[in-house]
């Protein structure tokens, strides 16, 4: 028995628990042992002292498991059940029973392990529509309710990422090819640098989840759930929230599901319409594979890691590398602009577009409502509504751009004066410029929207008498636009 632990023995013990066992299984981390139950996982701190955590004494012990409960609830209720006092009894150690606690625990219900999404890529190669969109929706609801970082948390935000990203510099080989990668942090750091200020004043640094990668989020009947989020390190937990979605973005591209990490931002970006944070998001992006480089690097030089695991471990240091260069690199990005009425499919060719390509979709139908909410007094279709969602769909294009991608504009656009700023806009950008459209005869577009109004299921509410009205005020395309237009549907 370990000293420090004088209660290990005691989780292969049936009688420690509250409740039947069948089975037992103890699992050792840097941090923590858990003991697997069948029903129940009991996750109990180690009393360790890393720097960067401390868990030296059994109040700090419990103060950790009572934020891990706390913090972990926001996402994963259905796991985290509570904080449970363990007591030594004349008959042995147990835990939950009467007496003074020696030593805390976090109780949870247990999960299939197969059931963690760095496990389903691996069996499935993929991971479905439904559980990519239902991530998107849990992260951006953790992320509207996590508590706004203090105003001294807040303001340190950028100067804390630089400090890490330097740090992860002092870790990693110094040769060439770091000196280049350097030259790239840099050059974002100070182009983003007001961005992030900016960010931070108006409360986009909160409470996050902090290490929101596929190994940390799993199906729990069917739904997927974000757990083990950071509760031991305020810096690292408390972050910019496109910093928290980057991580899983990084994480889906690095294990070759790029479709998958472009829907899942995208879904994310629908739901929150942080669009304007954009610029940053791919040193988001790169900061988090310069981190996995950096573990990577460690694992391989730790004390008897054999041979050919150490050559496995560089090989994944260097790949997490690549990916941070490749992020940070010069890319132009574009405009891709949607042209169609009501049922014409251009939400789903968009969809498909930058699942395959890459991009970001801004749909009018979402940010009208946005827009609605903000001012009930604005009729949902009026003109001024109108007017104003399409000038949100050109700033939200703006901050797509500036971070290199392709803004995939979602909406009618039949006249020519909502299209012409578009075709203004990429060219004061010097970006490309294509126009789908999407089209198809009358009878067949009523149909679509009949069908689709009598699912419930699609965020247009354009029914049959908007579809005729849109229809009568179609202007075809200019002489300018013909060369442009690529035809879909």
């Amino acid at each position: 028995m370990d000293d420090a632990l004088p209660w290990l023995d005691a989780l292969t013990d049936p009688a420690t628990y509250p409740h039947p066992i069948d089975a037992i299984q103890v699992v050792h981390t840097h941090l923590s042992v858990v003991a697997l139950t069948g029903e129940y996982a009991y996750k109990l701190k180690k009393p360790v002292n890393y720097g960067f955590v401390d868990f030296t004494t059994l109040s700090k012990r419990q103060a950790a498991c009572e934020a891990e409960v706390r913090l972990n609830q926001r996402a994963a209720a259905e796991l985290y059940l509570g904080v449970v006092p363990v007591v030594r009894t004349p008959e042995g150690w147990r835990i939950g029973g009467d007496g003074e606690a020696v030593e805390w625990a976090v109780r949870m219900r247990q999960f299939d392990p197969e059931e963690q999404l760095d496990r389903v890529v691996a069996r499935d190669g993929r991971l479905d529509d439904g559980v990519l969109d239902g991530l998107a929706d849990n992260v951006a609801a953790l992320h509207a309710k996590a508590a706004p970082a203090s105003p001294e948390m807040a303001r340190s935000y950028p100067e804390r990422l630089a400090g890490a990203i330097n740090g992860n510099f002092e870790t990693l080989p110094a040769d060439p090819a770091a000196d280049v990668l350097r030259a790239a942090f840099d050059r974002h750091l100070a182009a983003q640098g007001p961005l992030l200020a900016e960010r931070a004043a108006a409360g986009c640094v909160r409470e996050c989840h902090g290490d929101l990668h596929l190994a940390n989020i799993c199906l729990w009947e069917g739904r997927p759930l974000p757990f083990d989020c950071i509760e031991f390190n305020d810096d690292f937990r408390t972050i910019d929230t496109l910093a928290d979605v980057a991580f899983l973005f990084m994480d889906l591209t690095d294990r070759g599901l790029a479709g998958a990490a472009w829907r899942s931002l995208n879904r994310y970006l629908e739901t929150t319409g942080d669009y304007a944070g954009l610029p940053a998001f791919p040193l988001f992006v790169a900061y988090r594979a310069h981190v996995r480089a950096k573990i990577a690097h460690l694992t391989a030089a730790a004390p008897g890691v054999p041979e050919g695991e150490q050559a496995g471990l560089l090989a994944t240091r260097d790949r997490y590398l690549a990916l941070a260069a490749e992020t940070l690199a010069e890319h132009t990005g574009g405009i891709d602009l949607m042209v169609g009425l009501p049922g014409s499919g251009k939400s789903t060719v968009a969809l498909a577009r930058l699942q395959a390509e890459g991009g970001v979709r801004i749909r009018s139908d979402v940010e009208r409502k946005r827009l609605h909410a903000a001012d009930p007094a604005l009729d949902l279709y009026g003109d001024a509504l109108g007017a104003l969602t399409y000038q949100t769909l050109l700033d939200h294009a703006r901050a797509v751009v500036a971070a290199g991608y392709t803004a995939i504009l979602d909406a009618t656009y039949l006249r020519v004066a909502y299209r012409e700023p578009v075709a203004t806009l990429a060219a004061e950008l010097g970006v490309p410029l294509r126009i789908l459209h999407c089209d198809a005869p009358l009878k067949t577009l009523r149909a679509r929207v009949r069908a689709r109004a009598a699912a419930g299921t699609d965020v247009s509410d354009a029914d049959e008498q908007i579809l005729l009205m849109l229809a009568a005020t179609w202007e075809d395309f200019t002489d300018g636009e013909l060369p442009l237009v690529e035809r879909v549907g």
